[in-house]
């Protein structure tokens, strides 16, 4: 989606038009769960909270003065709700229960990939998430240093070190 209709669905969010948020939420609504995931490491609490970043979203789009940033608009709500739901959680939950039951949630695909998403919860979120973002949604490293406000250096890095600990824990099973 281009710029001019992407500003175009906002305004018309913005004058209540329910089905240009829906189109805004077509476009955006991976990007923004692919970083909830990274930040929550589970499928089912990413998908919840992207959910729940969208009807903030919308309760809130009159309160974006410029349509044009909309995308990185969105993904602060995310980053926001993100933090939200992981200081709940660590209110409810001690630390090594929230590591249980991230390795237990979401669904069972073949082994292979099942090691692999494993590994990949297992990873603190401050890697997790570069990850994510970008080889899971294939995002360039700069717009993957914009979204988490980073440098690009910092990114890099942390891919780097995010790859090597990946092997390190499929090597040693230890998802």
């Amino acid at each position: 989606m281009n710029r001019s209709i992407q500003n175009n669905h906002v305004e018309a969010s913005q004058a209540g038009d329910k089905q240009a948020y829906a189109e805004l939420i077509r476009r955006h609504y991976a990007s923004v769960y692919l970083l909830c995931a990274g930040w929550l490491g589970n499928p089912s609490d990413a998908e919840d909270t992207a959910q729940e970043v969208f009807l903030k979203g919308y309760l809130k789009i009159r309160t974006l003065r410029r349509p044009d940033h909309f995308e990185g608009w969105i993904r602060r709500i995310a980053r926001n709700e993100c933090v939200n739901y992981l200081r709940r959680k660590k209110r409810t939950l001690g630390s090594f229960e929230i590591r249980e039951e991230l390795m237990a949630a979401g669904d069972t695909p073949d082994p292979p990939h099942e090691a692999l998403r494993q590994a990949v919860a297992a990873l603190p979120g401050e890697l997790r998430t570069p990850l994510l973002l970008y080889y899971y949604d294939g995002r360039k490293v700069d717009h993957v240093a914009e979204m988490l406000g980073v440098s690009r250096v910092s990114i890099y890095r942390k891919l780097k070190e995010a790859i090597g600990r990946l092997g390190t824990i499929l090597r040693k099973g230890e998802y």
